[in-house]
């Protein structure tokens, strides 16, 4: 699947009935899940998966990556420099 538009992604949403615990301690429930969009990480190219969640203040709006995703790049942060490595991004490995 190439890279594509947040229209495209709402097209392909499968229901979820989870409930999902944000920071501020507020739970909601997702209007669905989109699988398999692919990621660009300069030039390599990551498979992930998300919820689709309504954001009611779009001047805070963030984006949480799941644990699985940081489970399967291998993500090690660096608090202090601020520094985000995918340790397991290889362009064979996706």
């Amino acid at each position: 699947m190439g890279m594509c538009n947040a229209h495209a992604l709402i097209g392909s949403m499968e229901q979820s009935n989870m409930g999902i615990k944000l920071t501020d301690s507020s739970l909601t429930e997702p209007l669905g899940e989109v699988k398999d969009i692919p990621l660009d990480f300069g030039g390599y190219i990551v498979s992930a998966d998300f919820y689709v969640v309504v954001i009611q203040d779009p001047e805070d709006l963030s984006l949480l990556l799941g644990r699985t995703f940081l489970a399967t790049v291998g993500v090690i942060m660096d608090c202090r420099s601020r520094r985000v490595l995918l340790a397991y991004v290889e362009k064979d490995t996706f």
